[in-house]
């Protein structure tokens, strides 16, 4: 996701307090100009992750402090990344994003908080780089298991990593599991007693990130996909998908995985210039069925999300 935050108030630990609202909502974006005057831009949220992080409450293994970030001060909704760029790292300001997004009024379609999570295959440079995320093994659940319901290993007996379907899947529950407890660990500092169960959790899927290449990689990134879609709703939560279609399908292709996993998530499209593109790619394509019921545009060098799913 392109995120920057130079326009944005500094909101830092000494603002903070539990419950409280530090933020105006203002009646009207800074870029509704960019609009037809057809729609009401009461429909429009903001994503931010850690490029607006003023400080760091992340110690390398858990969540110290709040930190510090910098938010717009219009969103009616907010979605906050909970890794650092890529699903090994942390946000180091998570908990007191969490707290912005948790003070703002949300919209009937869209829960005020929402997250969206780093995704990745590393399974093709397992040999050329220390992946220490790679899992050891499968668990029974594995749908990609040679045998149901019996793991199998996903290191061979010198240790390096087996790169296949079943490992690549349990690849994204594990990222998948780890995201989830970083929001448990953050929602405690915060104070709002949000895990991922409770709200939309959507997944972010960029050729920035590494993936597998070629027909068969394609499989295998639709089978991380699919892991941490498992578990994100054996938590509860509603999964999604963000990306665009051009990402999408270098990524993933057509695949959805065998289990139909990824068929049918509601989708997320980046790629909308302003107010007005967003508004129309409410009726492109979704990414695997389901609906559109999100579109991401850049303006002021923020990211706005257009609540397709507000709009009627």
């Amino acid at each position: 996701m392109r995120r920057t935050g130079s326009l944005l108030p500094a909101l830092s630990t000494a603002l903070l307090s539990l419950g409280a609202v530090v933020l105006a909502v203002v009646p009207a974006a800074a870029d509704s100009s960019e609009s037809s005057g057809r729609i009401s831009v009461v429909w429009v949220g903001n994503d931010i992750s850690y490029p607006q992080c003023t400080t760091s409450g992340w110690n390398g293994e858990e969540y110290t402090s709040l930190g510090g970030t910098q938010v717009p001060r219009n969103a009616r909704f907010g979605v906050v990344g909970v890794n650092g760029g890529t699903a090994a790292k942390a946000n180091p300001c998570l908990p007191a994003q969490m707290r912005w997004a948790n003070g703002l009024p949300g919209l009937t379609n869209q829960p005020r908080l929402q997250f969206y999570v780093n995704t990745a295959n590393p399974g093709a440079v397992l040999t050329e780089y220390d992946v220490v995320t790679w899992p050891s093994g499968t668990s029974p659940v594995n749908p990609y298991n040679d045998v149901p319901g019996v793991p199998q290993r996903c290191t061979d007996e010198e240790g390096a990593g087996i790169n296949d379907l079943a490992c690549s899947w349990e690849y994204g529950r594990g990222r998948a599991e780890w995201a989830a407890a970083l929001v448990d660990d953050a929602g405690d500092i915060a104070g709002v007693g949000t895990d991922v169960g409770d709200t939309m959790v959507w997944l972010d899927v960029e050729t920035g990130n590494t993936w597998q290449s070629g027909v068969e990689g394609q499989a295998r990134n639709a089978a991380t996909l699919e892991g941490m879609t498992a578990y994100f709703e054996s938590e509860g939560a509603k999964v999604g998908l963000y990306s665009t279609s051009y990402q999408w399908d270098i990524i993933v292709g057509g695949n959805v995985g065998i289990t139909g996993a990824l068929a049918g998530l509601d989708s997320w499209l980046a790629g909308a210039v302003n107010l007005e593109s967003a508004i129309s790619f409410c009726e492109r394509p979704p990414l695997t069925g389901g609906e559109v019921t999100v579109t991401q545009y850049v303006a002021r060098r923020l990211d706005y999300d257009f609540s397709c799913a507000d709009q009627l």
